[in-house]
């Protein structure tokens, strides 16, 4: 909690007792407590929420993103916040940009003029034209592409990694250590064909470049997102002089899983180890497609297997009533951002409200929230702390697989 919300609500709180002793009582509730007036006027915070919490899109993960911030909006107005927050709807996309827009739409025609948002990048761009257009607040979490946040988008903030920072901040140290300690000099990258694939991979070939040892080799393979059979790809990454020793799957789709024991059928591994670009093997049907094969495949991941939990993170499983996964922190974050600026700036008026959040410093559930103003970085969160992990049995979970490297 911000040091100007501690002395708030301290100021508050001296304000009510000496009302109270004056007053001589207070009024009496049902079970022989006393309650005393309210705090003055509070800022409402008019959120929503539009999500995929259906097939085809990913509703798993759409679920907990809307379950987290429905338990943040009732923990926040059960408790002295300094704001109160309405929860002006919770929606179904569909993974349909065109159902995520009409969602949109009618949750602003509704009063919302915040959200949280959605659970892909291409579901978020889809409704980034009419929270621009509506001056509405919108913070993500698990929408990755650079191009949604900017100087064009002066209301849009990300508490979630965006892919020039994973790449950065993630994939590439980790890179730089198997280059120093092991002398890993050829380096194959597979991406897909899509906003968060090829994101990744122009700021992956520039770190490399610009971050390892000269003369280390790098080819790359692209292929269509959509597609199941990335074999031709990963024959022509096996085929490169030098062979990779080290091939970096840049995937959010289908073959992000197949991608896996497709390289031990072209024969590229186990000698090429596997590097996935984010925590996606501790999720859905990773060990049912990996199999055995997805034992010691190394990739990056947002806090430890110990999950170990910020004061705030513990504040967030009691409200939720179970432990809970990046995805929801994240959205949690999201949540809590918006609250925590509306209080600060005693307004959720537009211009003082943005201004908050820039100067915002807080401890969340995911570590220190705070936000970049750089053109490169506009509004995005300044610093997310990554790990490299690998599993070291068939079918173990987060909590069981091994801290290999801390990115920072």
């Amino acid at each position: 909690m911000s040091s100007t919300r501690q002395n708030r609500l301290w100021s508050a709180a001296t304000i009510l007792v000496v009302a109270a002793l004056v007053a001589g009582c207070g009024e009496s509730a049902g079970d022989g407590a006393t309650t005393v007036p309210a705090e003055g006027d509070q800022p409402e915070l008019k959120l929503a929420v539009v999500t995929s919490l259906s097939e085809p899109g990913v509703f798993e993960l759409g679920t907990e993103q809307a379950d987290a911030v429905q338990a943040c909006v009732d923990w926040n107005n059960a408790n002295d916040t300094g704001v109160t927050i309405d929860l002006v709807g919770i929606e179904d996309d569909r993974g349909d940009p065109a159902v995520a827009r009409a969602a949109v739409n009618r949750l602003i025609g509704e009063g919302a003029h915040a959200f949280v948002g959605d659970i892909t990048s291409a579901l978020s761009e889809a409704v980034l034209p009419l929270i621009d257009e509506n001056e509405a607040f919108f913070v993500l979490g698990t929408s990755w592409a650079d191009e949604l946040t900017g100087p064009d988008h002066p209301t849009v903030f990300r508490v979630g990694v965006a892919n020039s920072s994973l790449a950065t901040d993630g994939v590439l140290p980790y890179l730089t250590d198997l280059a120093e300690s092991e002398g890993v000099s050829s380096i194959g990258i597979l991406a897909e064909d899509s906003s968060f694939g090829r994101g990744l991979l122009t700021a992956l070939e520039q770190g490399i470049e610009e971050r390892l040892p000269e003369g280390t080799a790098v080819h790359s393979e692209i292929y269509p997102a959509n597609s199941t059979d990335v074999t031709p790809q990963l024959l022509a990454l096996g085929g490169a002089s030098p062979t990779p020793e080290v091939v970096a799957i840049l995937a959010a789709s289908a073959a992000r899983n197949l991608a896996i024991p497709q390289a031990f059928e072209v024969g590229l591994a186990p000698d090429a180890e596997l590097l996935a670009s984010w925590d996606w093997p501790t999720y859905g049907d990773f060990w049912e497609v990996a199999g055995d094969r997805g034992v010691g495949v190394r990739f990056v991941a947002f806090e430890t297997p110990e999950r170990s939990a910020t004061a705030e993170a513990a504040v967030m499983t009691e409200a939720l009533g179970e432990e809970s996964s990046i995805w929801a922190k994240w959205a949690w974050d999201a949540c809590r951002t918006l609250a925590e600026a509306a209080a600060d700036a005693g307004t959720v008026e537009r211009e003082a409200l943005q201004a908050a959040i820039e100067e915002l410093s807080f401890e969340g559930a995911t570590g220190l929230i705070d936000f970049a103003t750089e053109d490169d970085r506009y509004h995005d969160r300044s610093g997310i702390p990554m790990y490299i992990v690998s599993f070291g049995e068939e079918n173990a979970a987060f909590a069981d697989a091994e801290l290999v490297y801390s990115a920072g």
